[in-house]
């Protein structure tokens, strides 16, 4: 019941729709795609594409989560027609780029549970990335 909400759960909630906010046509009117899945023995990998874009949550809920995970990916010639990149939705920043021959992807979990990142068109971004260290 909301009356049980406190400002620690407002914002939690808050801080979840702002991360979300930016891929709202993935989310509403994507399909789910088996094109990316956690290696053999791996996370949970849930996966929306939409027009080349793909928004993949991969969770893990063990006791000792993984640092980094091993992601299979089957794009066809999407990657080498569109220069795709990984990215961080919640820090932002790109990942790696996906070359057309790349099946694989390592992705960093960073001890969290759940994370959700965007796979898509380096042209076609739907957040403004963070800028690397300098």
């Amino acid at each position: 019941p909301f009356y049980a909400l406190d400002g620690k759960h407002i914002q939690q909630f808050s801080e979840a729709l702002r991360l979300l906010a930016p891929f709202n046509e993935i989310l509403a009117e994507g399909e789910p795609s088996p094109a990316v899945r956690a290696a053999a023995g791996g996370p949970s990998v849930r996966c929306l594409v939409k027009q080349g874009q793909l928004l993949v949550l991969v969770s893990d809920y063990s006791l000792r989560p993984p640092a980094e995970v091993k992601l299979e990916m089957e794009l066809g010639d999407a990657a080498g027609r569109h220069g795709m990149v990984w990215v961080d939705v919640e820090t932002a920043t790109v990942l790696a780029e996906v070359t057309p021959e790349a099946k694989e992807a390592m992705l960093p979990l960073g001890g969290s549970r759940a994370r959700l990142f965007y796979l898509g068109p380096k042209t076609a971004l739907p957040i403004k990335l963070n800028e690397p260290p300098r």
